[in-house]
């Protein structure tokens, strides 16, 4: 853990590729912790107890890491035009930046973190059910024209 600001964290990458980028900060960085491949049932415990999830990309087209994320009540922040940046517009529970914005990346974060505690996201994530896509498609496709 790491404390800056009266904040106490931690950072954990996930990635089998980001592996080699960050394999030296983990025995310097005490507070980063990188992850190759995990069970998801070991990273639904790391979302459980996550504030916010940082995944700006410059090639995520949708990600169901960003579901299954908000599933646990962890915040997220992604790049524009990516991920879920589109499906949840002016939602409190996603920001949105340039994955080059080193500044902006960081003010969002705080800005989460002040935030409260609890938010409700059911409603909009209902849209990804699979009984809700399932009926959306039959719908669609066999709706009389």
């Amino acid at each position: 853990m790491y404390v800056t600001n009266n904040y106490l964290f931690s950072i954990n990458v996930f990635g089998i590729p980001l592996i080699n980028i960050f394999a030296g900060t983990t025995g310097y960085f005490l507070w980063v912790r990188v992850y190759g491949f995990i069970p998801k049932e070991e990273l639904l415990k790391i979302h459980r107890i996550s504030k916010v999830m940082v995944l700006p990309s410059f090639k995520e087209t949708f990600g169901l890491v960003y579901i299954e994320a908000l599933c646990q009540k962890c915040r997220i922040i992604c790049s524009k035009g990516q991920g879920i940046s589109k499906d949840f517009i002016n939602k409190p529970f996603l920001k949105v930046v340039e994955p080059d914005q080193i500044d902006d990346i960081a003010l969002k974060i705080e800005e989460h973190l002040l935030e409260d505690d609890f938010f409700h996201v059911s409603e909009e994530l209902k849209q990804f059910k699979w009984d809700f896509i399932i009926n959306y498609l039959h719908k669609q496709c066999f709706r009389e024209n």
